[in-house]
């Protein structure tokens, strides 16, 4: 209960909105959730289910998205804003930094390259990814809340001279051609209006040689539109994680062959096989279901989720905290129910594994489109 109180204190109740972890006044919060719900409710209050109503306006969806939840998520799951499946005794955090490690080395990051973390978040995993490997890392982000809180954390490091953060969209950057040795975006992608624009624009960005290698939310190819049940839960991460419409498996991949990349490697790595293969024995859901003894993630469970959303109403109330705080915790309870649900049933997967490479010979300039 102790850590519920003193993130509401620092997070909602404190008056001091220059303080590093104040994101927004208490109107602007407010009114950040009101044009979020609008996103994905009718004008009656009812779920507006279809997402291509909103495709359009996907960067404005992440936008606001992240205004209210990031600190949500710093709370309840640290600075690495993504999942992972687990090995048996093995922390969450470890498991996390374990998941980005797998990534940079699948891409061959190592000491001195100029890397891009392509939808950064707060730079958890670009400061584990630099401390490991040695490289320069650069965030970008959408967000300008994260941004500012990138930078901060990031100063507090001892490696900060090797990492920055900017703002901008990851379909159209401001960065010069083959600017990067390597680049790679960790369940960030999904946001994106246009996936071909985003991958264009990663092409454009790589070095001759590079790899981009990619984390991405998808429906796999077990998920049937036409099951009003399966809809349900599709909507609902989407909802809770600011995305306008989520893709298939399939369509992402078709998108990505009409791009000049060589596709190495399409593997989701939530799948049981490919689990047991790398020696996980925990999924990714895990945490949701309230089976993962771990103390300082007992708020991720749905006791404590029952906790946080009771203080949170009763604050949110009182106008204690800003108005539709309890509302966004209340969305986020309602995702955390779907993306184990979804997960259980294998229709969506956090974690397409997606390693492709620019070929050498390859001109500066903007991908091929077939």
């Amino acid at each position: 209960m102790g850590s519920v109180w003193r993130f509401i204190v620092s997070r909602f109740v404190s008056k001091d909105q220059s303080a590093e972890s104040s994101s927004l006044s208490s109107k602007d919060y407010t009114e950040s959730a009101k044009n979020y719900a609008g996103f994905f409710e009718n004008k009656d209050g009812s779920e507006d289910m279809n997402a291509k109503n909103r495709q359009k306006d996907s960067n404005t969806v992440a936008k606001h998205y992240y205004d209210l939840a990031t600190d949500f998520y710093e709370y309840g799951w640290g600075d690495c804003f993504h999942f992972a499946p687990r090995y048996l005794g093995e922390s969450l955090e470890a498991s996390l930094v374990r998941h980005e490690f797998f990534l940079a080395s699948k891409i061959g990051i190592n000491k001195g390259h100029q890397v891009l973390d392509a939808g950064c978040g707060i730079m958890g995993p670009a400061r584990n990814i630099s401390r490991f490997s040695g490289a320069n890392v650069c965030g970008l982000n959408l967000n300008a809340y994260q941004v500012r809180r990138s930078n901060r954390l990031n100063a507090r490091t001892n490696i900060n001279s090797r990492l920055s953060c900017v703002e901008g969209n990851f379909a159209k950057t401001e960065f010069a051609n083959n600017s990067f040795d390597h680049i790679y975006s960790i369940e960030a992608f999904c946001h994106a209006p246009d996936r071909l624009e985003v991958y264009q624009e990663m092409y454009r960005l790589l070095k001759p040689g590079g790899r981009l290698g990619i984390y991405d939310w998808v429906m796999t190819d077990k998920y049937d539109e036409n099951d009003p049940e399966q809809l349900h839960f599709k909507h609902f991460i989407e909802k809770g994680n600011g995305i306008a419409n989520m893709l298939t498996a399939t369509e992402l991949t078709d998108t990505l062959k009409k791009t000049g990349f060589t596709i190495l490697e399409c593997t989701d790595l939530a799948e049981d096989e490919i689990c047991r293969e790398l020696g996980n024995d925990v999924t990714w859901f895990e945490p949701f279901l309230g089976k993962y003894r771990c103390s300082q993630q007992i708020m991720l469970t749905p006791t404590g989720r029952w906790i946080t959303q009771k203080v949170l109403e009763v604050l949110d109330f009182a106008r204690i905290a800003p108005k539709g705080t309890a509302n966004m915790h209340h969305i986020l309870t309602q995702t955390a129910a779907a993306l184990s649900r979804a997960g259980h049933l294998g229709i969506f997967t956090p974690m397409l594994f997606i390693l492709v490479e620019k070929p050498a010979a390859a001109a500066a300039g903007a991908a091929a489109v077939s």
